[in-house]
């Protein structure tokens, strides 16, 4: 949650963060995807309101209570 963290936190600052994409099929990290700080920052996942250091950054949230069928899809798209 640490990286999370900073990463949301610098965003915000207008930094520009590497962010590490896991890949559910192989079980192993692709290489990184570049985010450059919008206007809007969209976060989504399972994780984002876990850690409350990050709850704090955001300005708004909305929680979407999706079906397993919908995120085993997902997981495997």
């Amino acid at each position: 949650f640490d990286l999370m963290y900073e990463q949301v936190k610098a965003l915000k600052a207008g930094v520009a963060v590497e962010k590490p994409i896991y890949n559910h099929v192989t079980g192993l990290l692709d290489p990184p995807e570049l985010i450059l700080p919008p206007k809007i920052l969209f976060i989504e996942g399972l994780h984002p309101m876990f850690d409350s250091r990050v709850r704090d950054l955001l300005d708004f949230s909305i929680y979407l209570d999706i079906s397993d069928e919908v995120k085993f899809a997902w997981k495997t798209k």
